[in-house]
C-alpha cells in the first residue's frame, strides 16, 4: 500500500468514526416525536453532507500527491535522458577527435583534432584531465628525446605547435584543475610555453633547448636532468622545482624564483641570474662558472661545494658563512664589488 493509498484510508475511518459518533449522540438525545424526526433527519443530512466533503478533500489530496510523485519521477527521468544523451554525445566526440588526432596522411586533419579536442574541454569539464593527457601522450611519442645531447634548433611541426598552443591556453583557462602535466623525456626544443602552468609537470629528462618559458609556472616541477640550455626563464616561477643535474647553461634565468628549488649538481655556466631569488635553494655541487648573479638573493641557500669561477656576485644577497662552504676560484666579484683572484 502507497503513501496516498495509507492517507486516504486514514481519512475515510476516521470521517466515518466522526460519523457514527456524532450519530450516536443524536440519536441518543432525540425523543420519539415527529418534530423530534424531522430534526435528526437533517442533523443526518448535514453529516452525511460533511463526510462527502471530507472524502473529496482527501480524494483531491491524494490526487495532488500522486501527481506531485509523478511530475518528481518524470523529471528525474528527464534529467537521466539528458545526461546519458549529453554521455553518449561527448564519447561519439571524444572517439571522433582521436581519429582526426590519429591521421597519418594530413596535417591539416590533425590540427582539427586537436581544436576538437580543445572544443571538448571546454564544453566537458569532467573530461578535461583526460584530454590534457592524451594530447602529452601524443605529443611524447611523436617527439621523444632521441638524444638528449643534441641541441640542433628544431622547431616542432606546425601539428605539434598547435598542440602545445592548445595545452598552454587548457593550463591557464584551467589551472584551478592542476593538470599535472606529462612532457617526461619529450623534445621540446625552441618551443613556445610563455606564461604557462606547468606546476607540477614532469619535465624529467625533457629538452627544453631555447625553449620561451618566460613568466612560466614550473614551480614544485620535476625538471631532474632535464635540458634547459640558453633557454629563456625570464620571471618564471621554479619554487621547490626539481632542477637537479640539470643543464642551464647559458639560460635568462633574471628574476625567476627559485626559493627552495633543487639545483644540486646542475650545470648554470653563464646563465643569467640576475635579480632572481634563490632562498634557501640547493646549490651543492652546482656549476656557476661565468653565471652572473648581480642582486640575486642567496639567503639560507646551502652553497657546500658550489663552484664560483668568473661569477659576477655584485649586490647579491649571502653571508659569509654561506660563502665559506663555496669553491671559490678566480676573477670571482663579491657582493662589494670584491674581485677574488686566488
Amino acid at each position: 500500500m502507497d503513501e496516498s493509498t495509507k492517507r486516504i484510508a486514514a481519512i475515510i475511518l476516521s470521517a466515518l468514526a466522526i460519523g457514527i459518533i456524532t450519530f450516536d449522540i443524536i440519536n441518543a438525545a432525540s425523543v420519539g416525536t415527529a418534530s423530534a424526526d424531522i430534526t435528526r433527519f437533517f442533523d443526518i443530512i448535514k453529516i452525511a453532507i460533511a463526510m462527502l466533503g471530507v472524502l473529496a478533500g482527501a480524494f483531491a489530496a491524494a490526487m495532488s500527491y500522486n501527481k506531485h510523485r509523478l511530475d518528481e519521477a518524470s523529471l528525474k527521468l528527464d534529467v537521466t535522458n539528458h545526461e546519458l544523451d549529453v554521455i553518449s554525445k561527448t564519447s561519439e566526440r571524444f572517439t571522433k577527435a582521436m581519429e582526426l588526432l590519429g591521421n597519418e596522411e594530413s596535417i591539416a586533419i590533425r590540427i582539427g583534432g586537436i581544436y576538437a579536442f580543445e572544443k571538448l574541454a571546454e564544453d566537458c569539464e569532467a573530461d578535461r584531465t583526460r584530454i590534457s593527457d592524451v594530447l602529452c601522450t601524443y605529443m611524447r611519442e611523436k617527439r621523444p628525446v632521441a638524444d638528449i645531447g643534441n641541441t640542433e634548433a628544431r622547431k616542432p611541426p606546425m601539428d605539434l605547435a598547435t598542440l602545445l598552443k592548445v595545452v598552454v591556453k587548457m593550463s591557464i583557462q584551467y589551472k584551478d584543475l592542476e593538470l599535472k602535466l606529462d612532457f617526461s623525456e619529450t623534445d621540446l626544443r625552441k618551443t613556445y610555453l610563455r606564461s604557462a602552468n606547468l606546476h607540477n609537470a614532469n619535465l624529467f629528462r625533457a629538452n627544453l633547448f631555447r625553449a620561451d618559458l618566460r613568466d612560466t609556472n614550473l614551480s614544485n616541477a620535476n625538471l631532474y636532468s632535464a635540458k634547459l640550455i640558453s633557454a629563456d626563464l625570464r620571471n618564471a616561477d621554479l619554487r621547490s622545482a626539481n632542477l637537479s643535474d640539470a643543464d642551464l647553461s647559458g639560460a635568462d634565468l633574471s628574476g625567476a624564483n627559485l626559493s627552495g628549488a633543487n639545483l644540486s649538481g646542475a650545470r648554470l655556466g653563464g646563465a643569467n641570474l640576475s635579480g632572481a631569488y634563490i632562498i634557501r635553494a640547493n646549490l651543492g655541487s652546482a656549476r656557476l662558472s661565468g653565471a652572473n648573479l648581480k642582486g640575486a638573493d642567496l639567503s639560507f641557500s646551502d652553497l657546500s661545494g658550489l663552484e664560483l669561477s668568473f661569477v659576477d656576485l655584485t649586490n647579491a644577497e649571502y653571508d659569509d658563512n654561506q660563502l665559506a662552504k663555496a669553491r671559490l676560484y678566480v676573477n670571482t666579484i663579491l657582493t662589494d664589488g670584491t674581485h677574488y683572484t686566488s
